[in-house]
């Protein structure tokens, strides 16, 4: 299914709750996928993810995938430096400071017997996580980073939208988890489109006019 259909998919689905517009900001999206893979399923979720955030205001502004160099899936290690070590060296690079998010499309993340297996993960400075997340990669900051399982992704069930990297980007922007059902941060899978809370979306506006302008963060 093309990315085009899957944002009509997404856009004529059952609305569970408003999406309601006025974040009225832009977010730059670096898109990146493991060269074993084609970049067909990372440019399907950002397709979605363009569509779902344009009806709330929010304007995602993504260029062209590049390929890099095969990327070892996110793995369950016994600590979390060892879990995020191919993150720490795909943010190591010298061409991954940017500003916005970047995405990247890998294999799949944890063992191959993980279950549920992850369709998506953020990493972002700030927050809960941020002083631990930040001991994990080396760096005191850095660009925040979704990535996304094709594996995961091409498995998830019939009638399911295409919402992982919307609700991801949800984190980036320093939502959290909510038991809304109808919400677009509840965590899980959507079969009707979900909404946001006008709270959220303060927040989702004052982030996102934050990151689409600021500078990229400092090498360390």
């Amino acid at each position: 299914m093309t990315g085009a259909l899957l944002a009509l998919l997404l856009s004529s689905a059952v609305p569970c709750a408003p999406i309601a517009g006025g974040i009225d900001a832009r977010l730059p999206l670096t898109l990146l996928y493991s060269e074993a893979l084609g970049p067909a399923v990372l440019r399907d979720e950002v397709d979605a993810a363009v569509s779902w955030w344009a009806q709330a205001g929010l304007r995602l502004e993504a260029g062209e995938a590049v390929a890099i160099p095969a990327t070892a899936a996110l793995a369950r290690g016994s600590t979390l430096a060892e879990t995020l070590a191919p993150a720490r060296q795909l943010l190591s690079e010298p061409d991954r400071d940017a500003r916005g998010v970047l995405v990247v499309l890998l294999p799949r993340m944890g063992p191959p017997d993980a279950a549920p297996e992850l369709r998506g993960l953020s990493l972002a400075p700030g927050g809960e996580d941020g002083a631990e997340l930040a001991e994990a990669l080396g760096r005191a900051s850095w660009t925040p980073v979704v990535f996304l399982s094709q594996h995961a992704l091409r498995r998830t069930a019939r009638g399911v939208l295409p919402t992982t990297l919307s609700h991801e980007l949800g984190h980036v922007l320093g939502l959290g988890h909510v038991d809304d059902e109808a919400n677009l941060m509840a965590a899980g899978t959507h079969r009707c489109t979900p909404g946001l809370t006008a709270e959220q979306r303060d927040r989702v506006a004052t982030e996102a006019r934050r990151r689409g302008s600021a500078p990229p963060p400092p090498r360390h």
